[in-house]
């Protein structure tokens, strides 16, 4: 019987090719403006992924920082006058009490809207531009320019929006600059951004979105791990987010946080490349002995790319070194339906059936592997018979070496131990015979002395 270690996969025998390093796509900034269209998102992995699920478009209220349209008539010559209205954005209801200043020029005006809604101001000369500005407790403060002319009367209607609607809305205006920042690779002041946006409105979890992917560039994983966290809090089921924990808790190495990501993308597009950069994890894993770990991430995978048949392969080969035979004969059942001829699975075929002394099955298992690769097949055999050699099965090791020679004359290694059989059961004709051919094949072997030095010994 072969020594675990004669069915040990080294990691770069199990490495898969993957796609290029994971590269999260900048988070896409928002048009703001009447009827503005939501774009479609980027993606990453080589699949479809959302990064930031829905961009920010702002509903058009009146006022939206654009120069308010007037009426002109003629006035006297030197001055303007000024009448307006202001409402609700909502309901267009007239809103009382609303603190007005207009300056420009060296003038400086107030008024205070009356139970109408309206004022009016009065510039005794008027030339050039001014700024308006409009306050009231409860809505959100809004100034604009104005240009007014000597000898016109001018009527304007402001619409102000509620003040919880204004934070969203410069909270929106913030995000979507941190956006831009983002995709201009300046993460110090893409992350000032997003977290300006949220000082303004905690609900504006894109600005969390954002922070993760911020983090994550920077390679502040704790960071990225809290923000994706809160962003999943609110909206769970987006496939883009998902896609970023996934990476982010992958890097980490929480496999307990890690799973129900894989659950939840096993049947998403771009799932193969999730797969394969779980599996050379696994290969990490189990380069470094961490079995456990390893078979945790070749069970995920596989779940994310049930039709590969290598992480299967590596955790057939970890049930072995464990002799968790029970476990290895399932997943060796699995591996059949996934590739039927894969030789890594006929190969752990065989060492189960040998582990166990199950003598015929070993040798069926033998050639079905050697159907598949001959050369790994005769190597893995000879490496069981010179074992059952060294350990007194001489017997055992003489019907394995006696049919590699059967499928390979030529192999030396397998005429030097052949003959030390037979010397060790006085069959002194045979053992001169096959030492005499390791010798033409390999003179210049190891081993090649002691066989020099036990032919006098044998006779002939």
């Amino acid at each position: 019987m072969l020594s675990s270690s004669a069915s040990n996969l080294r990691s770069d025998d199990m490495t898969l090719m993957v796609p290029a390093p994971v590269v999260v796509s900048a988070p896409a900034a928002a048009r703001t403006g009447h009827g503005g269209q939501v774009p479609r998102s980027r993606s990453w992995l080589g699949g479809v992924v959302t990064m930031l699920a829905v961009l920010l478009v702002a509903a058009a209220p009146l006022d939206a920082k654009k120069k308010p349209k007037g009426k002109k008539s003629r006035t006297a010559a030197d001055r303007a006058e000024i009448e307006a209205l202001v409402r609700s954005d909502v309901d267009e209801r007239p809103i009382a009490g609303v603190s007005v200043t207009l300056q420009g020029n060296g003038f400086e005006g107030e008024a205070t809207s009356d139970a109408d809604g309206r004022f009016e101001i009065t510039v005794p000369e008027a030339a050039g531009q001014y700024r308006i500005a409009l306050s009231k407790d409860g809505f959100a403060s809004f100034d604009t320019e104005l240009s007014l002319e000597a000898g016109q009367r001018s009527s304007f209607t402001f619409s102000l929006i509620d003040a919880q609607t204004g934070r969203r809305q410069e909270a929106m205006q913030t995000y979507n600059e941190g956006a831009e920042l983002y995709q201009a690779n300046d993460m110090a002041g893409a992350k000032a951004k997003f977290l300006m946006a949220l000082e303004a409105d905690p609900e504006r979890v894109e600005a969390q979105l954002g922070l993760a992917n911020v983090y994550l560039a920077e390679e502040d994983l704790d960071g990225a791990r809290g923000a994706i966290e809160r962003f999943l809090a609110a909206r769970p089921d987006e496939e883009g987010p998902q896609r970023l924990a996934f990476e982010i808790y992958r890097r980490q190495g929480d496999l307990d946080k890690l799973a129900p990501m894989v659950e939840s993308l096993r049947d998403t597009e771009g799932a193969a490349n999730l797969a394969a950069l779980v599996y050379n994890d696994g290969v990490a894993a189990l380069g470094s002995q961490e079995n456990t770990r390893a078979s945790a991430l070749f069970e995920m995978a596989h779940s994310l790319n049930p039709t590969i048949a290598e992480p299967l392969a590596g955790l057939a080969t970890i049930q072995y070194n464990d002799q968790d035979y029970e476990g290895l004969e399932g997943t060796l059942e699995r591996l059949a339906k996934v590739a039927p001829d894969h030789p890594r699975s006929r190969r752990l075929r065989f060492l189960l059936h040998d582990a166990r002394n199950e003598t015929e099955a070993a040798q069926a298992a033998f050639e079905a592997y050697h159907a598949v690769d001959g050369p790994a097949a005769i190597d893995l055999l000879y490496k069981r018979a010179d074992l059952d050699f060294r350990e007194s099965r001489p017997e055992v090791a003489r019907v394995a070496l006696e049919r590699i020679l059967e499928l390979s004359p030529d192999h030396g290694r397998a005429h030097f131990t052949l003959g030390l059989v037979m010397a060790s059961s006085d069959d002194t004709a045979a053992a001169r015979k096959h030492l005499n051919r390791f010798l033409e094949l390999l003179p210049d072997d190891p081993d090649a002395a002691t066989a020099r030095e036990m032919l006098p010994h044998l006779g002939g």
